[in-house]
């Protein structure tokens, strides 16, 4: 892959690379150490973009270096791999990564930092990650299946629910 190649179809492979990593999640596979098929189509997707700008949206995919971040929080979390969500999720907020996404990308990053949290053990982490995704896109949050299991899931896990999360819930339509 080279800069020698049309823009679109960089990022079209960068794409089949997230994608394919996305399948292998699937299958769960974790090697560590960056030799799962998850860590090696990742690392091929964060590769290709590095050569691409940020914004350029051939054929309507938006590929660049903040989704495949994103995508990368999002593979760990559906690895059940809350550290590393965690651990990727601050990569792509030092970074900067958010500021070149739209907000409907924003706050479904943000479910998945919630869910991040949950898996990492960190309930209060958890809502505030959904209230920081309601403040970006609040009928996303409000209509996402994830979103009100992962308030479910923080909710019969508190011996008494907070008020923040009494009201969150209520937003939802929960209560």
């Amino acid at each position: 892959m080279s800069l020698d190649e049309p823009g679109e179809f960089v990022r079209v492979r960068g794409v089949q690379e997230w994608q394919a990593a996305g399948g292998e999640v699937g299958g769960g596979q974790r090697t560590g150490a960056g030799g799962s098929p998850v860590d090696v189509h990742l690392a091929e997707a964060r590769e290709i973009a590095s050569l691409v700008s940020e914004g350029a949206n051939h054929y309507g995919m938006e590929f660049g270096p903040a989704n495949v971040a994103v995508h990368a929080v999002s593979a760990a979390v559906e690895l059940a791999d809350g550290a590393l969500a965690v651990q990727r999720a601050d990569q792509v907020h030092t970074a900067g990564h958010l500021r070149a996404l739209p907000p409907s990308r924003i706050g479904h990053h943000q479910v998945e930092v919630a869910r991040g949290w949950l898996y990492h053990g960190n309930r209060h982490r958890a809502l505030q990650s959904l209230q920081a995704a309601r403040r970006v896109s609040p009928q996303l949050v409000r209509m996402h299946p994830m979103v009100r299991d992962t308030v479910y899931v923080i909710a019969s896990n508190e011996p008494r629910p907070s008020q923040e999360l009494r009201s969150f819930a209520a937003w939802l339509g929960l209560s």
